[in-house]
């Protein structure tokens, strides 16, 4: 599958490599086929941690609450992934973080959108617990014949066909504060993330 994506190992072994989105994506897609497993993206997801991301996934663990962490995640990812939209917004009583690929030629994208969707809430609820406990949750593509994999994984049935990946959060848990912020670290971490951002 590496191959067939013209991709090697020696540049997954290289965290700052870069992989073109189109290619990134069909990799994900062709991986659940070699698999199996429609599910593949979504499970994968299930094993990310805030050091998969490097300096970005420490930035969002290390804020004191889960709105601080994903504003941090909304600010800094495209840092990492380019030809994306990413948002957070205050809607009633809830947070929506949104997360989408802007080509609509970069389709079918269903392993990226639940290997997204599943690593975040993963990442969120490791670093903030019950905080990041999603009330609800909107996915872009069209319902699978079986949900029940990410439905189990996201603790709620997703809402398909939306024109984004959504993770929606209880407001009130999310502006909780679950830890003090080392500021040294942060303005480390947040120069570290602008010196990437450089051309």
């Amino acid at each position: 599958v590496l191959s067939r994506h013209l991709m090697t190992r020696e540049q997954l072994d290289n965290p700052y490599a870069e992989v073109p989105l189109a290619r990134y994506v069909a990799f994900l897609e062709s991986a659940a086929e070699a698999a199996r497993d429609p599910s593949f993206g979504a499970i994968a997801g299930t094993a990310f941690r805030p050091a998969t991301l490097g300096p970005v996934g420490l930035y969002f663990s290390a804020s004191a609450t889960l709105r601080g962490g994903l504003e941090r995640l909304a600010q800094t990812l495209t840092t990492w992934q380019d030809g994306t939209s990413i948002g957070l917004h205050d809607e009633d009583d809830s947070l929506v973080w949104t997360y989408r690929i802007e080509d609509p030629l970069i389709w079918p994208r269903r392993q990226d959108s639940e290997y997204t969707l599943a690593a975040t809430a993963t990442m969120a609820r490791d670093a903030f617990g019950a905080s990041a406990r999603l009330i609800e949750v909107h996915v872009e593509h069209l319902e699978p014949a079986d949900p029940a994999p990410l439905s189990r994984i996201l603790g709620r049935k997703p809402v398909y066909g939306q024109p984004g990946n959504r993770l929606i959060f209880n407001l009130r848990g999310a502006d909780r504060r679950q830890r003090s912020e080392d500021p040294e670290m942060m303005a480390m971490l947040g120069q570290h993330l602008d010196d990437l951002r450089q051309p």
